[in-house]
């Protein structure tokens, strides 16, 4: 009987040919852990209320969608027959629709259609299906993300591992902006250490600042990084429905207007709705990619890897059909204690001349670094106290690369946000 030989799958000019590539152990993320703090106060302090804004966690700080809410989604959504048969890899064609027409109200002017929306399961899979691509498409590796002087935790490692180093963008003291300017001293940087531009990272509103670009700055800083030949530019808006009232989402209709065919080409958009309607564990974002190419290799990607889940785009496809998705009752209930949130927080800290960023969305960004400074103490340390001494739990500015800094989360009941607030201030009074 004839035997065939071991041969490889690919051609020798396709392979992946061995050299130093992952040259640092992934930590993992300690963000989970934090609440751990909490229960341990608990044990010392029983009885006493413990305060958590580390996270805007669905379900728990927030009230999240309940179970009647997501089976209701379910049963309208799925087929009464193969219910649970294989969905497509670029995500069921009604719900990138009504993402199309009734969320971005897209004109056909721009040369967009539904093949260059892409449903994925949550934003950390977007953006790791989008690094990836970009890999598949130029076939290099070692490229340069930029990111704010503060970029999210998960950008850093998440990139990495698709062969990408992560560059944080210049920034002033207290202000994460990315400017133009700080494009250019930061892919000059790239270009003298021989990392290429890979792409530019918008996130708006941001985490961990809160920070929000003016539709604005948002075009100035895009196209000051398609002028320098960044092949991409990702503009990450899951938070962009958090917002006050006087404060409008992003028209993605207008502001892709303003850029030329062959630049639009170039931008990436990645939305969702775990934030939207505080629900962590409903796995639901989307890249709308300018280029249909980019758009091709994320689906095929997915086709290998991670399909969009069926309970992600019932609730995607129950928030985007409405008449109204930003005045959806799923997002009022996220919005409305957050903005108060961000009302009660903003008060307080300007009382007491304690410098903070709380533009939009889920988070406000303080600087303790003074109080840090007097005990010699990591931004990690003081968030320890903060917990084991106090029942706060937040998120220290250490893995933000921004030492001295905390991350507070506004996203839950008012009351919870004036309590945390209080302790916040206990505590720093005690240190002094």
């Amino acid at each position: 009987m004839h035997q065939q030989p071991a041969r490889f799958a690919d051609v020798d000019s396709a392979r992946i040919h061995n050299g130093a590539h992952l040259r640092r152990q992934l930590p993992p993320s300690q963000m989970f852990r934090i609440k751990q703090g909490l229960a341990e106060f608990l044990k010392e302090h029983p009885g006493v209320p413990v305060f958590d804004a580390s996270q805007g966690d669905g379900g728990a700080s927030l009230p999240g969608l309940s179970p009647q809410e997501l089976a209701e989604a379910l049963l309208r959504f799925l087929p009464q027959t193969h219910a649970t048969s294989y969905g497509t890899p670029q995500g069921d064609v009604r719900v990138r629709r009504a993402i199309f027409q009734n969320h971005y109200h897209l004109s056909a002017s721009l040369g967009l259609t539904l093949d260059h929306i892409v449903l994925t399961d949550g934003g950390r899979d977007g953006l790791q299906k989008f690094y990836q691509a970009m890999g598949l498409l130029s076939g290099q590796r070692g490229g340069t993300l930029l990111c704010s002087g503060a970029p999210w935790i998960s950008y850093g490692p998440g990139s990495y591992l698709s062969g990408l180093n992560l560059l944080c963008a210049p920034c002033s003291s207290g202000d994460f902006h990315i400017t133009p300017d700080g494009i250019d001293e930061a892919f000059g940087l790239a270009h003298t250490q021989g990392g290429p531009a890979a792409a530019l990272v918008l996130t708006s509103p941001d985490n961990p600042t809160g920070t929000y670009y003016t539709p604005d700055d948002l075009l100035d800083a895009t196209v000051r990084a398609l002028s320098l030949d960044v092949p991409w530019v990702l503009w990450d808006f899951m938070y962009q429905m958090v917002l006050e009232q006087d404060a409008e989402p992003y028209s993605l209709d207008c502001l892709l207007s303003h850029l030329e065919p062959r630049e639009r080409e170039r931008i990436v958009v990645l939305d969702g709705l775990t934030k939207a309607v505080g629900a962590s564990n409903v796995r639901s974002a989307h890249l709308v990619c300018g280029s249909r190419a980019l758009a091709g290799a994320i689906a095929a990607i997915a086709s290998h890897t991670v399909l969009p889940n069926a309970l992600g785009e019932a609730c995607a496809f129950e928030l985007y059909q409405s008449d109204n998705p930003r005045m959806h009752p799923w997002v009022h209930r996220v919005t409305a204690p957050t903005n108060q949130s961000r009302a009660i927080l903003r008060a307080a800290l300007e009382r007491e001349r304690i410098r903070f960023v709380a533009d939009q969305g889920y988070y406000a960004f303080i600087d303790l670094s003074e109080a840090a400074r007097e005990h010699d103490w990591t931004s990690t340390t003081l968030c320890e106290y903060f917990t084991a001494q106090h029942g706060l739990a937040m998120v220290p500015g250490d893995p933000f690369f921004q030492p001295g800094w905390v991350r507070f989360s506004l996203a839950q009941a008012p009351a919870d946000t004036q309590g945390a607030v209080g302790r916040l201030l206990e505590g720093l009074r005690l240190l002094t």
